[in-house]
Parts: C-alpha cells; sequence; structure tokens
C-alpha cells in the first residue's frame, strides 16, 4: 500500500500538488507561531512551499484538507531521509508544518479535526510497512512555549501514536561575539576544494555515534542541492595538524525566512539600542540568520565542544560576520552545553524540544546518545 492510498480514503484530503504551493502559502501566512501573549513569529516560505523540503530531501509527502469548497484549510510534512540510529542505517521521518485554520462553525469544525486525526492515526499505523514511504522512526520539533501545538500533539491520549520527549535543546542566536583573540589549542581554517575527501569521510565516520546522524550521500546531496554552499563553507577545526572537527556556515534564506511580527517591548527596545553598534533585527522583517550546521568531532580525541565553537565564532568575528547578519545561530543540547562558552557575546537563546513520534504501543528510543538536527532545516 502506497501513502497515497491510505490519505485518499479520507474525504477531503490528499497529497498536495506543486500547483497548490500559493493556497498552502497563504494558509502559512494567517497561521502564525504564538510562543506567548507578546511574541509571535511565522515562516516566509515563499516563492515556492516545497522548495524548503527539497533543500533537506528529495523523498517528501505533504499532505493537505480541503473544507467542503475545495480550499486547503490544513497541511502537514513527512521528510524521509536515511539515518543512523544506535549507529544502524534507517529510514527517519521528520514531521514539520502541521497547520490546521479550523472553521467557525462548530460542526464543520468537528468534521475537520476528527478527519484529520483519522487519517493521522492511518497513516502513523501504517508508516513502517509502506511501498513508497516506510519510515523506521519518526521525529519532530516543538518550540517549548508553543503551548498550543503540545496541547494538541505531545499531551493527548487518545490516537494511534506518542509524542516522546527524546531531548531538550536551545536555538543560540549571537548578535555580536565579544570574545577576544587568545591562544587556543585549536587551529580553525576554511576548507578548500582539495580536502572534500576528508571532509566527506570525517563526517560519515563520526555521525555514525549520533542518533538521526546523517550520512555522507545526504552531504553530497547538499553540496549538489544547496544554493550558494560548497565544502568550502566548511571550517576544518584542526589539533596537532589531525582533523578533529568541521562546522558549515549556511543560511536557506531563498527558501525560508522567519519574520517575528510581535515582540515585547524589552527586545525592540535592546534592539534599538543595540543598533547603534552592529547589525540588528526588526520587528516585521525577514530576519537574517547564518546557520552554523554540520557540527560534528572526534570524541575519541578528546575535543572541548565548547572551545571549537568558541574559535569558530572568533573566526568568524574576523570575517565581519556579525555585521552581515541579524544573527549567527548554532544548536545547543543539554550534554554539551555550549551556550557558556559564549558568556562573552550578546545572544538569544530559544528554548526548543526535540519528539520521537512513535505507534503507542512500541517503546520508544533511549535517549542516551546525542540526537542530530540541523537548526537551518527545522
Amino acid at each position: 500500500m502506497k501513502i497515497s492510498d491510505i490519505v485518499r480514503k479520507h474525504k477531503n484530503i490528499d497529497i498536495a500538488l506543486n500547483s497548490d504551493s500559493d493556497e498552502i502559502l497563504k494558509l502559512f501566512e494567517k497561521m502564525r507561531m504564538k510562543t506567548s501573549e507578546s511574541f509571535s513569529l511565522f515562516y516566509d516560505r515563499s516563492p515556492d512551499f516545497f522548495s524548503f523540503l527539497s533543500l533537506q530531501s528529495s523523498d517528501y509527502k505533504v499532505m493537505v484538507l480541503r473544507d467542503n469548497d475545495q480550499k486547503i484549510i490544513g497541511v502537514a510534512s513527512i521528510v524521509r531521509r536515511d539515518a543512523y540510529v544506535e549507529g544502524e542505517k534507517i529510514k527517519l521521518g521528520y514531521l514539520s508544518d502541521l497547520r490546521i485554520d479550523i472553521p467557525s462553525d462548530k460542526k464543520e469544525a468537528l468534521k475537520a479535526l476528527v478527519t484529520w486525526k483519522n487519517c493521522f492515526d492511518d497513516v502513523m499505523n501504517n508508516i513502517k510497512t509502506l511501498e513508497d514511504f516506510h519510515c523506521d522512526y519518526l521525529i519532530t520539533a516543538i518550540m517549548k512555549g508553543n503551548e498550543k501545538a503540545k496541547n494538541s500533539l505531545v499531551r493527548q491520549e487518545k490516537g494511534a501514536f506518542r509524542y516522546t520527549l527524546y531531548s531538550n535543546y536551545k536555538m543560540v542566536s549571537i548578535i555580536d561575539f565579544l570574545g577576544t583573540s587568545r591562544i587556543s589549542k585549536y587551529k580553525v581554517k576554511r576548507a578548500t576544494l582539495e580536502e572534500k575527501k576528508e571532509v566527506l569521510e570525517f563526517f560519515s565516520t563520526h555521525q555514525k555515534q549520533r542518533n538521526f546522524g546523517y550520512t555522507k550521500e545526504q552531504l553530497i546531496y547538499q553540496l549538489e542541492n544547496w544554493t550558494n554552499f560548497s565544502i568550502e563553507n566548511f571550517f576544518l577545526v584542526k589539533k596537532n595538524d589531525e582533523l578533529v572537527g568541521i562546522v558549515s556556515t549556511w543560511n536557506p534564506s531563498l527558501s525560508k525566512s522567519i519574520v517575528v511580527d510581535k515582540a515585547p517591548f524589552f527586545i525592540k527596545f535592546m534592539n534599538s539600542l543595540m543598533s547603534l553598534f552592529t547589525k540588528t533585527p526588526k520587528v516585521n522583517e525577514k530576519l537574517k540568520i547564518e546557520y552554523l550546521n554540520h557540527f560534528t568531532w572526534n570524541r575519541e580525541a578528546g575535543v572541548s565542544t565548547k572551545e571549537m565553537i568558541r574559535d569558530v565564532l572568533y573566526a568568524l568575528r574576523k570575517e565581519q560576520t556579525f555585521k552581515k547578519f541579524d544573527f549567527v545561530s548554532f544548536i545547543d543540547f543539554p550534554e554539551l552545553n555550549l551556550s557558556k562558552s559564549v558568556r562573552y557575546a550578546i545572544k538569544d537563546i530559544t528554548d526548543l524540544e526535540l519528539y520521537e513520534v512513535h505507534l503507542k504501543e512500541k517503546k520508544p528510543l533511549r535517549n542516551d546518545l546525542l540526537p542530530m538536527l540541523e537548526l537551518s532545516l527545522v
């Protein structure tokens, strides 16, 4: 059975076509993400909704829910890629883009929600055996302050599947890095085209040690499909001429931008104050964010990830990166605690949560292995 066979059993639900992009974009703009009464944002995916999904993988499905007039009122995406779980290569599905514009009529609202839920249950029950789109594991990310999403997904007890917290994590966004030159045990430099093979092999070897780690083939896919991205986007971190870590810089701004449309007075005041010294984000403008990606290191070499990230940020400061972007952002997990390494920085920290989505009778993964997640693709 194919995923389209399951989806089409449910009235007014289908797999989206490229021609649906404009209508989905309108739904996204309407359904702003509200984390508190004073803060909300939305993801601008124009001009092509599907473009951002294709940056993650060429293998994805988008489900849409229509009302009786065939207007799209709900959307959900699943992106499938190869990944490592406990050292074994598996098919991983990433759930995202869940939006539903609930009709004002109570009867129609209930009907839409029940239809949407039943379809999801059906897909989840069959996800491991689908002919064209089977997934061994499913994950998703939710902003910690997004109570609406957590109430409707994480805390629901009915249905075929459960959301189990795998790890908390943070999006650390640096407005300006104030660190100064210092003696370091690491040498940080940009990679050259001749070092492509070394980067690919290092990435492949050490990603296997993380749950949801990426494969070498996926990095090759990214090098071929990400705009303005090449092996020269990587920083190589070396100790005594041995490669011990890699980090890349890149952003998906041509396919996805974040726009903050409502912010507390204190944040707006601080932004105005800081704008005298550096580039700062503004309400109702697209944020210019440079992401640190592919953060990988050799655990056996005793690498200090805190020193590694600090040295990379210092290299970016020398490249004038903080003057070109509103933020330089990277992911931080409790095990790494990287935010402690940037005490001398003007920064913003957003708390998020990574969940495994699984059938309720299935035991969730052990969460003792550090997960891999790219902030630029969330």
